[in-house]
């Protein structure tokens, strides 16, 4: 049973912070003080959760697992830019591309030859591909006007990483997905509760979710590259948001989508079951 201590100390931070962001967006003075809060507010609550936990993060980093955490603490700053929109938006997501490729490339040594044959470039453009894709995603809840759905979906799929994370045994990669999941899931509630909120969310919402989903892709692969987790699932947990953006307006059509992304993420979790590898921590 993991204890959800925690994730829950780090979703009080995460709302303080909403809270925080929100205020400063609706004084309708600089827009990059809240961006950079909701920005922020992924890789604090994760480090927050690490730091309950009990567990160290070693800097300069040692393992695979403390790179993702330093991709997140860089993609602050290209939070912001996504948050801006424009040609700031891109050069936001270029650089998120070239985080990723540090990450995949250059942190994964010990599994080029090994374990991957020396095909690193299509490993390597698989899992950069699909973090991408991931992150046009997020952005294309904005472009229509689906922001309560997508934060949803994206919470979804990253609650259930969470046991698919731990059965596979990473449990330090599973309580992180939890948390990342609470830094989209909240927000998404909070909207759902005060729909008013949402065109002014809207900026805040890609501000976050471009570290929320470099830091969920990291987990992710942390656990299919050093643990048990079925490359298949990680794939499905982070694209299955995908469905979200499938057309028809109307809560029940939102309704069966979420139900959608919940029912491919179960799936992908449950199937994610086996003997732990030690070596995923």
């Amino acid at each position: 049973m993991i204890d959800p201590t925690p994730v829950l100390v780090a979703s009080g931070l995460l709302l303080a912070l909403l809270a925080a962001a929100l205020g400063l967006r609706g004084d309708g003075r600089r827009e990059w003080p809240p961006l950079s809060l909701a920005a922020l507010a992924p890789i604090a609550a994760c480090l927050t959760t690490l730091l309950v936990f009990g567990r160290s993060l070693a800097f300069p980093p040692k393992v695979f697992l403390d790179c993702v955490l330093v991709v997140g603490a860089a993609a602050v700053p290209l939070g912001v830019l996504f948050g801006l929109g424009g040609i700031r938006a891109l050069l936001g997501a270029l650089g998120a591309g070239g985080l990723g490729l540090w990450l995949f490339l250059s942190r994964t040594e010990s599994l080029h030859e090994r374990y991957w044959g020396g095909a690193v470039t299509e490993h390597v453009a698989v899992l950069l591909g699909a973090t991408m894709l991931a992150l046009a995603v997020r952005w294309a809840g904005t472009a229509r006007s689906r922001v309560t759905e997508s934060s949803l979906g994206f919470a979804l799929a990253a609650v259930l990483a969470a046991p698919a994370l731990g059965w596979s045994g990473t449990l330090v990669s599973a309580l992180l997905a939890a948390t990342i999941s609470a830094s989209s899931g909240l927000p998404g509630l909070v909207l759902l509760l005060r729909p008013g909120l949402r065109d002014g969310y809207a900026p805040l919402y890609r501000a976050a979710a471009l570290p929320q989903v470099l830091l969920l892709a990291g987990v992710l692969a942390n656990g299919a590259l050093y643990a048990e987790t079925p490359p298949w699932a990680a794939l499905t947990l982070l694209l299955a948001p995908l469905v979200c953006l499938l057309p028809g307006a109307g809560v029940w059509l939102a309704v069966l989508r979420l139900l959608l992304v919940t029912v491919a993420c179960g799936a992908a979790a449950w199937f994610s079951r086996g003997e732990p590898n030690p070596y995923g921590y």
